[in-house]
């Protein structure tokens, strides 16, 4: 084996899905490289400079523990954002997030395949009924079955693309 400086080093953490996060560390190109394949697949998918995305991912959209003031969701103008929380999505909190995504609307809707599909089955009425339709949905990280693409098609009505890497940075797919 070949050892790598220390500077030449990032520590990343997964999302703890399967019940601990891992911490790992990978080189700063292998980092960059990954970061350039997300943006050339998010170019692809029509992603524009000023483009809003909502995220259902594991960003830090509210706090997981401690206080919480009931909002399950944060923007952010900087980046042009709208962070909703995953793990506060539920029949409490299902018509104060989709207020906020026909408020906001968004060009680009991307989450974890169970966030969406939550999303999208918490209430029988599609998402996007007033005109607003994002330009595509975007699920990471986890496979999409097509009973879900069946129920997030028909809520959004827009086209569903994936993108799968791991922190590793030894694989990177996207769906075309």
């Amino acid at each position: 084996t070949t050892s790598v400086p220390e500077r030449c080093c990032l520590t990343r953490r997964t999302s703890g899905t399967t019940g601990t996060p891992l911490a790992v560390r990978v080189t700063r190109s292998a980092a960059g490289v990954n970061g350039a394949l997300f943006h050339r697949w998010m170019s692809w998918v029509g992603h524009r400079p000023g483009d809003i995305e909502a995220r259902l991912l594991l960003d830090p959209a509210v706090p997981l523990w401690g206080r919480w003031s009931g909002t399950p969701y944060r923007r952010s103008w900087t980046d042009h954002r709208l962070y909703l929380s995953p793990f506060h999505l539920g029949e409490d909190t299902i018509d104060e997030v989709r207020a906020q995504l026909a408020r906001v609307r968004p060009a680009f809707v991307i989450g974890y395949t169970s966030a969406l599909f939550s999303l999208a089955t918490l209430r029988e009425t599609p998402i996007c009924e007033d005109g607003w339709r994002p330009k595509a949905v975007l699920y990471v990280a986890e496979p999409l079955f097509a009973h879900q693409r069946e129920r997030i098609a028909a809520s959004f009505g827009a086209p569903i693309r994936g993108w799968y890497t791991c922190l590793e940075k030894v694989v990177s797919a996207s769906e075309c």
